[in-house]
């Protein structure tokens, strides 16, 4: 099995291969997520209380508890936890709170246009 360069999709499984089953899970869920991304904030430092299924956060700089060292990366909440997904360069979200589509570039997230 091998891993794109771009999501990290898993693909190239061997006949018979185990973990076919988790790993094609795995890719849904990358593609359910990260396609047509949006999130509803960019700018909490503490994971919400009561999270919705399907809720993402882009995780703000400094953040704690379940986000912890994950600065700038992606949040999806589904099956009660967090899913921590790493953006490349390239990647455009809409910020839902701030009516902001934001590109990330260099490591870090830049406002593109503000409704």
């Amino acid at each position: 099995m091998q891993n794109d360069p771009n999501l990290g999709l898993n693909y190239k499984w061997e006949f018979g291969d185990s973990g076919w089953n988790v790993g094609m899970d795995a890719n849904l869920l990358k593609l359910g997520t990260l396609i047509q991304l949006s999130v509803l904030s960019d700018n909490l430092t503490t994971p919400p209380s009561n999270p919705t299924l399907g809720d993402r956060y882009i995780i703000s700089d400094g953040a704690i508890d379940a986000w912890l060292n994950h600065g700038r990366k992606i949040a999806l909440w589904i099956d009660g936890d967090w899913q921590i997904y790493v953006p490349k360069d390239g990647w455009i979200c809409w910020v839902i709170s701030r009516k902001t589509l934001v590109v990330f570039d260099d490591e870090e997230w830049k406002d593109l246009i503000s409704l």
